[in-house]
């Protein structure tokens, strides 16, 4: 800018005050940090709709890693609930899970005690390293609270989950979507419909195959 004006001066013979060229300097310096703050909102709305794309999809953990994702079912006529459990590797390959029909209070309590039941088989397994998936936000931020001013209601159940948080190598705790959490709401719901699913890890049915074959990953033959 300052070069332009001294050229305008020496070549074309203008006369250009000091003003004037304070004023060019200051107006193209505001057009740039106007653009600027244009594509910083821009990259900030692109990573926030990644963020939301990826708490939609279920995503392999690290190798070395496990994902074991946890859903709960809650029959509000009956007061009687169900747990799923599906585990699997940084292939995507189904390594484990679990299920059962519980009584519960709510639904909130179910959700709480999946969280526990994915736990207590990582620990059960001699899992080392694993990342509990829920898609229940509510459980995801009492778990991850730092105090341990929990839902009083569900407080029993919170503690025990950190209890056998310390007794594994490493595990994390991560929230998704309903969508990325659907193999174990699938289970979850079947069983609190009254379904024997039996052991569905090893002889999983054609529509919990269809499930785990949505993400795009391997799943049982």
């Amino acid at each position: 800018m300052i070069w332009k004006a001294r050229c305008e001066t020496v070549i074309d013979g203008k006369d250009i005050s000091v003003e004037t060229i304070v004023y060019r300097i200051q107006y193209t310096v505001n057009d740039y940090l106007m653009y600027r703050k244009k594509d910083v909102k821009k990259i900030s709305r692109d990573e926030d709709s990644r963020f939301l794309e990826n708490k939609e999809k279920w995503l392999a953990p690290e190798e070395g890693w496990l994902k074991v994702n946890v859903d709960g079912a809650f029959d509000p006529g009956t007061s009687e609930g169900a747990v799923g459990i599906v585990a699997r590797d940084h292939n995507g390959c189904l390594i484990g899970g679990t299920g059962m029909r519980v009584k519960v209070a709510n639904a909130q309590a179910v959700e709480a005690l999946a969280a526990l039941k994915g736990c207590e088989l990582a620990r059960d397994k001699g899992w080392p390293r694993v990342i509990v998936e829920m898609d229940s936000a509510e459980t995801y931020s009492d778990i991850t609270r730092k105090s341990d001013r929990f839902n009083w209601k569900q407080a029993t159940v919170y503690e025990e989950i950190k209890r056998i948080k310390c007794q594994l190598t490493q595990c994390k705790f991560s929230w998704v979507k309903r969508k990325a959490n659907e193999a174990a709401n699938w289970v979850a719901k079947q069983l609190n419909k009254g379904m024997e699913l039996g052991n569905y890890t090893e002889h999983p049915s054609s529509f919990f195959v269809f499930i785990l074959n949505k993400n795009g990953l391997p799943c049982p033959p």
